[in-house]
């Protein structure tokens, strides 16, 4: 009788743990690529990640979404924490102008547009 006792009391934490603690942790996490997904999700041109391994933003998006290298008109997923590499990346690589303008951000992700 002792030992179902106990077995229940370790079910019934595991549960609130994983309920409380483990779900809301996950939808945080998983956020902000959903959100990222509904932004790109209309667009017309080419959508690629760089640096940012995220194969759930396909799925979310309803289209490929591969990793690449950023180039003019294209339309980019990437950290937060990635922008001004990036923004050095393109003025070392092109001769010409190019500039960086953010779409959408949120919880460390964004959506930049290279014109």
């Amino acid at each position: 009788r002792r030992i179902e006792v106990v077995m229940l009391g370790g079910f019934v934490f595991s549960a609130t743990l994983y309920a409380g603690i483990v779900l809301p942790v996950m939808h945080a996490f998983r956020a902000p690529l959903v959100n990222a997904a509904s932004a790109i999700r209309l667009e017309t041109s080419e959508v690629i990640t760089w640096r940012l391994n995220a194969p759930s933003l396909s799925f979310e998006a309803k289209r490929a979404i591969k990793p690449g290298d950023p180039g003019p008109g294209m339309v980019v997923v990437m950290h937060i924490k990635d922008h001004s590499l990036l923004v050095d990346k393109l003025r070392e690589s092109k001769s010409q102008q190019l500039t960086v303008h953010r779409i959408w951000s949120q919880g460390g992700i964004q959506v930049v547009r290279i014109i």
